[in-house]
């Protein structure tokens, strides 16, 4: 079975286009204002799945056998759920504090643990405009909160190491 190291790069990458995307709204919201809160929605999607990038279980499946190697289709798992807090506490407690150091150490005036409560329901409470109980007032901390959790994520992947 191949192993996967923590945070799955395939789960951030996931996360990347929608921070991506985000970004661009954000930028676009300047002439267009309703184009910020899909903007918000993405961004707080992006940071679930960065989030989950932490708690990535392999989860391929054997396909085929040729010359004694076993063929793998890839497939990863991940945590289940939308609350920001609750996917955070479901890492590993050492990865956890790994990535609270990481967010200290990038000294950029977020707190992400208060970010990750202020915007724990984010994506459900806050995607539809329309609905009397949606958030009302969308703020560019929630753009500001993905994109340190990337930066995050960013530093603590694993990165492959050339040896002699």
């Amino acid at each position: 079975m191949p192993t996967l190291p923590l945070p799955s790069v395939a789960v951030i990458e996931s996360a990347d286009g929608y921070l991506d995307s985000a970004l661009i709204l954000t930028q676009e919201s300047r002439t267009n204002l309703e184009l910020f809160r899909p903007a918000c929605v993405l961004a707080a999607l992006a940071i679930e799945i960065y989030l989950k990038a932490f708690t990535a279980k392999d989860q391929s499946v054997a396909i085929t056998e040729m010359n004694g190697t076993t063929i793998y289709g890839v497939a990863l798992g991940t945590a289940h759920g939308h609350p920001l807090t609750k996917i955070f506490n479901t890492i590993s407690a050492d990865w956890r504090k790994e990535i609270l150091d990481q967010s200290a150490a990038m000294n950029d005036g977020v707190n992400l643990l208060a970010g990750l409560a202020e915007y724990d329901k984010f994506f459900t409470t806050g995607r539809y405009g329309h609905e009397a109980d949606t958030v009302g007032v969308l703020r560019s901390d929630l753009i500001d909160l993905a994109v340190h959790m990337r930066d995050c994520c960013k530093a603590l992947q694993p990165t492959a190491a050339l040896t002699d």
